[in-house]
């Protein structure tokens, strides 16, 4: 089994679009669609996606609106796909909060463990 946690994927959406360099990564309203970063947009692939996938995100971030990653959690529910939402309060683009760090820290770890986890185990997540 393999699992996810995606790094700003959905920042790739506006990355790979044109407008990224004048718009400090926010490509704002531009008409209806398609758009060329909905060719690389994670909401798109949802369909395709089989990797148990936790998504963490900001509730305040600037950078990538909490509003896509309800989004993507909304396209992965619909397709079936396993995953966890987790939006945390008062954070931006970076977590500054300790406690919302430690949060993070030991819930990407139980993620991995409760994913990869094997019966060939040595209690670590390693393999015997």
């Amino acid at each position: 089994m393999s699992a996810c946690l995606p790094g700003c994927p959905l920042r790739a959406v506006c990355r790979a679009h044109p407008c990224w360099e004048n718009l400090s990564g926010s490509c704002g309203w531009e008409g209806t669609g398609p758009h060329p970063h909905d060719q690389v947009s994670p909401i798109s692939f949802a369909s395709k996606i089989r990797t148990p996938v936790l998504i963490v995100h900001g509730e305040d971030d600037t950078n990538v609106p909490v509003g896509q990653a309800i989004y993507f959690h909304r396209a992965l529910s619909w397709f079936g796909v396993e995953h966890e939402l987790v939006i945390y309060p008062r954070e931006g683009h970076g977590f500054v909060e300790r406690k919302h760090q430690l949060d993070l820290l030991w819930r990407t770890r139980a993620w991995f463990e409760r994913w990869l986890r094997d019966g060939a185990s040595d209690g670590r997540g390693l393999p015997a």
